[in-house]
């Protein structure tokens, strides 16, 4: 017995053959792995809240510190970018990726519907212990478009506005056997960007309980069984379907403003052996392997798509000038999004010459800490360079 609720199935105009994707992996330096459709023009983006931008020559010499050092921390993190096409290869009538975790999980899909009928893709939570259990929700985000950095910006967007508040809420109460799906129609050539965190508790309890979570596509009117439907075959490339331990990363950055302007790489490639990794600006600690338990198989999320990066930036030195916050999207362009001390930044469409202004701090403070908070959305490409510019902030 299926349960499906969820959020609102969704129609969008139809744009045939157009190939989407996260932009990751080999993007992360700015190496395309499909005929992307970008946004270039405004009217086509969702509102922009930070809209100043500026090439990048504007900046002059900028000196590269010492890459700081991450953690990981927060939910467990399912990323389903594998297969990313939905085309004549991927079985309709299908799971996706499916694992048993327990606890918080954040769930990212990122998909385009390459064929010429519409479907349905859903983040499923199935409940497989014997007794009754309750789903609790803590953000959610679902982008649909043409182009696939947009429909990643509105998910991320809506994701972080609503995730970081901490609140949850019950989303479903499942019998055994029973699935929670939160589905949309995605109609031909349209890419479905979707952020989501879960967890399932023993129902009247805080007790947390093991659940199946996971992604599925079928056709509109028909369903599949996330517990025992087929598995689509995984396609061979640099995407990723994987679980893994934790989804964020923390860093705290000491930057002395007497250096004059700077800049950080994030999201960058992680494989030491991929052409585009470069070993002065790797971060240590920025990725840990995951798992996919399809294949059995090791799994890096190069870019750390579905990631939120909580940067704290702790300033010295004795420079007065205003502080500029900017980000250059140098591995490839996109749509981004990010939050500064409480602020959610929607970008416009951005090359990777440009840089964009995320934040001014008017009289910066020594020994103040100011949080950023960083997400390379579904559809855009890393590197993302943090510049911090001393009286370039305008």
């Amino acid at each position: 017995m299926t349960f499906r609720t969820g959020g609102p199935r969704l129609g969008r105009r139809q744009a045939l053959g157009l190939a989407g994707g996260l932009g990751v992996g080999l993007a992360a330096a700015g190496l395309p792995h499909g005929p992307i459709a970008w946004a270039a023009d405004d009217e086509d983006l969702p509102d922009v809240t930070a809209p100043v931008k500026r090439p990048i020559e504007d900046f002059g010499t900028i000196a590269r510190p010492e890459p700081p050092t991450m953690q990981s921390c927060g939910p467990q993190l399912i990323l389903v970018d594998n297969p990313e096409a939905l085309d004549e290869d991927v079985l309709i009538g299908s799971v996706l990726y499916r694992d048993t975790v327990s606890g918080w999980v954040r769930v990212m899909t990122h998909q385009q519907n390459q064929l010429d009928e519409p479907l349905v893709v859903a983040i499923t939570v199935t409940n497989t212990t014997d007794e009754p259990v309750e789903v609790w929700q803590r953000g959610r985000g679902v982008g649909h478009s043409i182009y696939p950095a947009v429909a990643g910006q509105v998910s991320s967007r809506d994701f972080v506005s609503a995730h970081r508040s901490g609140d949850d809420e019950r989303v479903a109460s499942l019998e055994p056997g029973q699935t929670w799906a939160d589905d949309s129609v995605v109609e031909a050539g349209i890419t479905k960007s979707a952020l989501v965190e879960v967890r399932a508790t023993a129902a009247g309890s805080d007790t947390e309980v093991p659940v199946l979570v996971g992604a599925v596509v079928h056709r509109p009117g028909e369903t599949v069984e996330p517990a025992t439907g087929p598995v689509t075959p995984i396609e061979i490339s640099s995407l990723q379907r994987a679980t893994y331990e934790h989804a964020d990363r923390y860093s705290l950055i000491e930057v002395d403003l007497d250096q004059g302007t700077q800049k950080i790489a994030f999201n960058g490639a992680g494989d030491p052996e991929s052409p585009w990794y470069n070993p002065e600006t790797a971060i240590e600690g920025q990725y840990v392997l995951g798992h996919n338990v399809i294949e059995d198989i090791p799994s890096l999320n190069n870019g750390n798509y579905g990631a939120l990066y909580d940067l704290r930036i702790r300033l010295s030195g004795g420079s007065t000038e205003p502080l500029g916050l900017w980000i250059q999207p140098s591995g490839g362009p996109g749509n981004h999004v990010n939050v500064v001390d409480g602020v959610v930044n929607v970008s416009p469409y951005l090359k990777p010459t440009d840089a964009w202004l995320i934040g001014t701090i008017p009289n910066p403070t020594r020994d103040r800490v100011h949080r950023i908070l960083l997400n390379l959305t579904g559809g855009s490409s890393g590197a993302q360079q943090l510049i911090l510019a001393p009286g370039l902030a305008t």
